[in-house]
């Protein structure tokens, strides 16, 4: 096998440099892109919209929507959707993936 320029032990301490760089920066990178949430407002809430809180376990309050079934009463649907989606974003940016459920009795 041959090297850059003859340089066997140099490169190998040069590839063993960027392993250990990317190896400490990857969980940085991931931590900042997935899990910080923002306050860019994505869309407003649905207008059927109601906030809610809740406590969790350890105590931390929590916030929700909300949001009734768009066919029927509350006593007629098909079932109760609590979608939390736990990292990066907000509630508006998530919306768009769930908006569909209340059409469906949910």
């Amino acid at each position: 096998m041959t090297f850059p320029g003859g340089k066997r032990g140099a490169w190998c301490v040069f590839m063993a440099f960027i392993i250990a760089v990317c190896v400490y920066l990857l969980p940085r990178v991931a931590i900042n892109a997935f899990y910080y949430p923002d306050n860019k407002v994505y869309g407003p809430a649905p207008y059927s919209a109601e906030s809610v809180f809740f406590t969790a376990k350890d105590g931390t309050r929590l916030h929700g929507w909300f949001i009734p079934s768009a066919i029927g009463t509350p006593e007629n649907a098909v079932a109760t959707v609590i979608h939390a989606h736990g990292n990066a974003g907000n509630m508006s940016a998530h919306w768009p993936l769930v908006s569909w459920l209340p059409e469906k009795k949910c």
